[in-house]
């Protein structure tokens, strides 16, 4: 490992072993982000084999109190991983923490810690569809009587992995937290963001107050630790979420987030028991907020403990639909497949959201998911310099009376267990938001994802790829939606598009339904009908080969996390631009693909960050004007490489380093090099990034074997590295 110092003067991170960070091992180097080696995987607490007694816990004889002890000790020490070997864990065990009280509390991780589970061996791509994990979590349930008269199990209100703030932390302070190569059966996973919170639920006056005031959980104190405190109890404006997010080769099944008389609705009229047992409709299996974001290779399958139950319904509401306000008690069916699969920087903000701090939150990556919905959102994303790849969302159409999971006929279809859904659509309570994406924010990349949306009936939904105008977010903004393949349409509803590429794509209707302005648009290759109200945009393919780009810039973050790639646009027929990146000799691979800038719109840059920085090797870039047959043919000059290295060298040492000089630059014959002894070596590589010389331990070194042009060269030593850019003439 070393330490790099290069030319261009940048600082550096200090990373710690590569070899421990189970992400870099799945998915290879460069093809994961950067920021999570500032995990400190060697700091590991083995909790099958760890000595709580010994060290200071008498009181841990469950799993819940050992998990509690060990994260308070991580976190002390700067963070670390509580690592589960192979086994089943049962977190049901508990009098109090995982149940339905207005004080309790889930798994609630602290900064720096996060669970690691054993890594499979065999079935660990969720993409396949039958990942088995060798760790396996339960959550504690609760029990409600079935139309039958058994008691079924469902999740607690508490049944969910989440985080916490310390000290004089807020939510918006937690980073570098999550959890990897677990399955979790009923348990949902939160990391919520910072609000301005009420004094209680029933009056903080944000969205669900009103209704909140209704149930037990009314005088709840909201700090952000539990899903519906974003509803319930926001007073004000969102102030942000934490830095660093992780959700990977998890198994979540069975998951909801629950509301057990948490939400009351109007049934005291009608209902004497006033039980409001149905998974919140707005909630997510896996809800996700900040910056630095990653949830991959996860796999939510279709449920198999769902049953039919008896509750109190209303046929619909007098003020939006007209209709009398009736009531039945009506059979359910408890479906934990009905509701959100993953949402990031999204879903708890459209209500509320003042400021498009969440929505834009930076660095998101949703890829290589399988997430099974019955109804409901399979996803709902949003970010800044976010990718979102190779997921696919199964669905099965919510149809009211369907012989849904082998449950038979005869149950009522609701909107959230009191409501139920009425034909007619427009909002007439028809709308089980069942689609498959649900997007927001600005630079992104939705590509190779797959999805089969199955709208509900009686429904007005369906969509496949859908924006919509949310907390502000009233624009697309420079998103490249490619290679997508589904029924329902892809399409931005009553918003403009202020750069978009849609090309490649399978679906039935694609471009803007309604009202918007279209600027920087390209919809070309696919197949479905184009649907467009704005005059900036392209339908068929340029001809001719476009010209390629010029300006390119290349510019390491002061953290090393990522790099900035600009560049202008010297061409007038292409679709859009093709960000690539180059390790070594290996082949070319693109990073992202970006709209066209045909009348320079502010919100479409032509600019993208690489967070997937690779290490400890060479590497450069190049950026690509494309037409219809994404080739090479417009591919701009190649940047100079970059290095980016691990180290755990001191400051002290970074900045002698800095003393090294060489000298003549231009040369002919002989390089000298002044300013280190000892071990040492000089790499030589070309103007591509390729290694064509190594010299050790010699402070003069022949140049005449090389043919005349640019090198950079890297001189290492210990752990640090340093390097310039010299003309050999």
């Amino acid at each position: 490992m070393k330490k790099h110092i290069p030319f261009y003067s940048i600082l550096l991170f200090t990373f710690s072993l590569f070899a421990q960070n189970p992400i870099a091992s799945y998915y290879g180097n460069g093809n994961y982000p950067t920021w999570t080696e500032q995990v400190k995987w060697d700091n590991r607490i083995n909790m099958k084999t760890f000595d709580f007694s010994g060290n200071g816990c008498v009181t841990c004889t469950s799993e819940f109190a050992k998990f509690e002890f060990a994260r308070d000790l991580l976190y002390a020490q700067g963070g670390g991983v509580l690592y589960y070997p192979a086994g089943v864990y049962d977190f049901s065990a508990l009098s109090n923490e995982l149940s339905d009280s207005i004080s309790g509390r889930g798994l609630m991780l602290r900064s720096g810690v996060v669970i690691l589970g054993e890594t499979p061996t065999t079935n660990n791509a969720a993409l396949v569809g039958n990942m088995n994990l060798p760790t396996k979590f339960i959550f504690k349930h609760k029990t409600i009587k079935d139309i039958a008269g058994i008691d079924k199990p469902i999740p607690t209100n508490w049944a969910i992995l989440g985080c916490m703030p310390s000290g004089t932390e807020t939510l918006k302070d937690v980073k570098n937290i999550g959890i990897a190569w677990v399955e979790m059966d009923g348990g949902a996973i939160y990391f919520g963001g910072e609000y301005t919170w009420g004094s209680t639920w029933a009056t903080a006056g944000a969205w669900y107050s009103s209704k909140a005031a209704k149930g037990v959980w009314k005088n709840r104190v909201p700090d952000g630790t539990h899903p519906i405190d974003a509803f319930a109890g926001a007073k004000g404006d969102y102030m942000g979420a934490g830095s660093g997010r992780l959700v990977f080769g998890c198994v979540i099944k069975n998951s909801v987030v629950g509301n057990h008389n948490l939400i009351q609705y109007a049934r005291e009229k009608y209902d004497s028991i006033k039980v409001n047992t149905y998974p919140y409709k707005f909630g997510a299996r896996v809800g996700v907020y900040g910056s630095n974001v990653l949830v991959s290779n996860n796999y939510m399958p279709k449920p198999d403990k769902c049953f039919k139950y008896s509750q109190t319904t209303a046929i619909t509401q007098q003020d939006k639909c007209g209709q009398a306000f009736g009531n039945r008690r009506s059979t359910l069916i408890y479906d934990y497949g009905k509701s959100f699969g993953i949402d990031v920087n999204k879903g708890y903000l459209n209500p509320f959201s003042n400021t498009l701090i969440g929505y834009l939150a930076e660095n998101v990556v949703i890829s290589d998911n399988l997430v099974y919905n019955h109804g409901a959102k399979g996803f709902e994303i949003s970010g800044n310099y976010f990718l979102v790849k190779n997921n696919k969302n199964l669905r099965d159409q919510l149809f009211e009376n369907d012989n849904m999971y082998g449950l038979g006929a005869n149950w009522e279809l609701t909107l959230d267990g009191f409501y139920e859904s009425v034909a007619g659509g427009n909002g007439c309570l028809s709308d089980n938001l069942s689609r498959s994406f649900d997007m927001a924010g600005k630079n992104g990349w939705i590509d190779n994802n797959t999805y089969d949306p199955a709208h509900s009936s009686p429904g007005n939904d369906g969509e496949g790829i859908l924006w919509q105008a949310h907390g502000g977010m009233n624009s697309i903004m420079s998103f490249a939606i490619t290679n997508n393949n589904g029924s329902g349409y892809m399409a931005g509803y009553d918003v403009s598009q202020q750069g978009a590429l849609w090309a490649w794509n399978t679906t039935s209707k694609i471009g803007n339904i309604k009202a918007g302005v279209m600027n920087d648009v390209a919809i070309v290759s696919n197949t479905g009908t184009i649907s467009t109200t704005g005059t900036d945009f392209i339908s068929t393919c340029p001809t001719g080969i476009p010209a390629f780009p010029t300006g390119l810039t290349v510019t390491l973050a002061p953290d090393n996390l990522y790099a900035t790639i600009g560049w202008t646009d010297a061409a007038n027929n292409e679709i859009g631009f093709r960000v690539d990146r180059k390790i070594g000799n290996d082949a070319w691979k693109t990073l992202v693909i970006r709209p066209r800038k045909s009348l320079g719109c502010p919100d479409n840059e032509q600019v993208w960050r690489d967070y997937n920085l690779p290490i400890n090797e060479s590497f450069v870039y190049r950026v690509v004007a494309i037409n219809c047959d994404n080739n090479d043919a417009g591919a701009s000059a190649v940047s100079a490489p970059l290095l980016v290295t691990k180290t755990t060298t001191s400051l002290a040492e970074s900045k002698s380093f800095n003393k090294i000089t060489i000298f003549p630059n231009p040369i002919i014959n002989k390089l000298y090099i002044n300013g280190i002894d000892g071990i040492f070596t000089i790499d030589f590589y070309n103007i591509i990034g390729a290694k064509v010389k190594t010299a050790i331990n010699s402070t003069e070194v022949e140049m005449n074997n090389l043919p005349v042009g640019i090198y950079y060269i890297t001189i290492s030593k210990n752990e640090i590295s340093k390097s310039f850019k010299i003309l050999k003439q």
